[in-house]
Parts: structure tokens; sequence; C-alpha cells
């Protein structure tokens, strides 16, 4: 995959949501990137320290192809 050809669908700062996002997507055959995954457990930088209040983001790529079915499940999926 080039990541020059991937759309970010999601940015998340919860490492423990992670592993449930990569599952919606894996589950629906959606290839995926995640960029930035490291830096979410870095300290002090990373998860809500008393440098960054947000925490540290990690994106979420797919292919455009991808971008709106991938956007819909993890809606669907937040509201849940």
């Amino acid at each position: 995959m080039e990541e020059k050809k991937l759309e970010v669908v999601l940015e998340i700062s919860d490492p423990a949501v992670l592993p449930v996002i990569k599952s919606i997507l894996t589950g629906a055959d959606i290839p995926y990137l995640v960029q930035g995954e490291e830096a979410m457990s870095l300290l002090p930088v990373g998860q809500l320290s008393a440098f960054n209040k947000r925490g540290l983001a990690a994106a979420i790529l797919v292919p455009p192809d991808y971008a709106e079915e991938a956007r819909l499940l993890l809606s669907e999926a937040e509201e849940e």
C-alpha cells in the first residue's frame, strides 16, 4: 500500500480502541494502515500527559475506494 494513495478515515488517541478498529476493518476485508500507533504510548507526550491533554493520535488510513465503507462501519461501531 502506498501512503500517498491512502485516505484518513479516523484519528484516535485511545490505544485501547485500536484493536477494535483493526478488527472491524479486517473483518470487512478493508486494507488499512495505522500511522502513529507507536507514538500513542510514548510518555510523557503520549496518552493524556501533562504536556498534551488530548494525547497523541493515530491515523487510520485506507485506500480511497474503501474510505466511505470504512467510515460507515466505524461510525456504526461508535454508535453501539
